[in-house]
């Protein structure tokens, strides 16, 4: 493997905590699972330096396909989108709730 393939494979070696990784091997086949991808997802995103979206782990599980998706920028459009999405999203988090809630109303019988 060569370029972004050895990149990708060298998180997926991390993430996995595997000694090798095949180009062709699936990530949900070697280990992977929900939890793994997130961790995934940020460690690529991160170490390849461009948009990525968390269900390109799903849409593309090895090594090969990734690095194909990432070169061709297939629905690069779609990944930026998703991930201005994610940014609001978090933005609005790390604000907190503005305004007042409401407050819980407590019914007494007797």
């Amino acid at each position: 493997m060569e370029g972004l393939e050895a990149r990708i494979a060298t998180v997926w070696r991390d993430v996995l905590k595997l000694d090798a990784v095949g180009r062709n091997d699936n990530f949900f086949d070697i280990g992977g699972h929900s939890l793994l991808a997130v961790q995934l997802h940020r460690s690529l995103r991160d170490f390849v330096g461009r948009p990525l979206a968390l269900t390109d782990i799903f849409r593309f599980p090895t090594v090969a396909a990734l690095a194909r998706h990432l070169a061709d920028g297939e629905d690069d459009s779609a990944a930026q989108a998703a991930e201005a999405r994610a940014s609001g999203r978090r933005a609005v988090l790390r604000r907190g709730r503005t305004g007042a809630r409401p407050a819980l109303a407590t019914v007494t019988r007797g």
